[in-house]
């Protein structure tokens, strides 16, 4: 995992030093290396996108964290943003009932929803998968390699930053609220995963947005500016 520092910003970097300089982030880095490396497996994200959730929202602009598993599992899907959809093949149901639920929540009819979730990420939107890689065709191939990442990931983050919302997609993300909000300094929503039906109607991007708005309230600065333009 050379040049880590550019993949991820160096505010993550910085953030994360003490895990980046483990030997658990040693045998982290041969294990995916020998995984991409063997004739039948492909690991997904590509190597240079393992990071990219950090890299497109710099930790100053860090507003909301949305949680989700682990990437899509089949060919140019994963992006290395949490629920984006890269194009390769059929759209995931997850991303469907986002854009189902989007424009039930907000915004109406949208036939040019933007499925890359690009310019969530910019305004300040973390896309977070509790696993950052996978390989094809195999559901939780690499969840036990990356938990001790994801749990520092959301130590060191309840330690640095006070009044982030977080949405928790699925049991398997919010497992993990206890961690990033143990000094109750944070906005916690517990919300099903996309990939199912009882995602629609929850109207998460609403409940964010509620949540910056108080959040805003308590840092002089108007809800205007302070909310997502989903």
């Amino acid at each position: 995992m050379s040049d880590l520092k550019k993949q991820m910003g160096e505010d993550w970097y910085n953030l994360m030093k003490d895990c980046i300089q483990s030997d658990y982030f040693k045998r982290l880095g041969r294990f995916l290396k020998d995984r991409r490396s063997s004739f039948d497996t492909r690991v997904f994200p590509d190597k240079e996108d393992i990071f990219r959730a950090f890299r497109e929202c710099p930790l100053d602009t860090l507003k909301v964290v949305i949680i989700s598993r682990e990437p899509y599992t089949k060919v140019n899907q994963a992006t290395g943003l949490a629920l984006a959809y890269g194009g390769g093949g059929p759209i995931p149901v997850d991303m469907v009932n986002i854009h189902k639920e989007y424009e039930n929540d907000i915004a109406g009819l949208d036939l040019l929803f933007d499925y890359s979730l690009k310019d969530w990420a910019k305004q300040g939107v973390l896309l977070l998968n509790t696993t950052l890689t996978i390989e094809e065709g195999k559901p939780n191939s690499h969840i036990k390699q990356w938990r001790k990442f994801t749990k520092h990931l959301f130590e060191k983050l309840s330690e640095e930053k006070v009044g982030i919302v977080y949405l928790c997609c699925g049991e398997q993300a919010y497992e993990y609220s206890k961690i990033f909000n143990k000094y109750k300094s944070n906005l916690v929503i517990k919300s099903p995963h996309p990939k199912n039906k009882e995602w629609l109607k929850s109207k998460p991007f609403t409940k964010i947005n509620e949540c910056l708005t108080e959040i805003a309230k308590g840092i002089d600065e108007n809800p205007e500016n302070y909310i997502i333009k989903w």
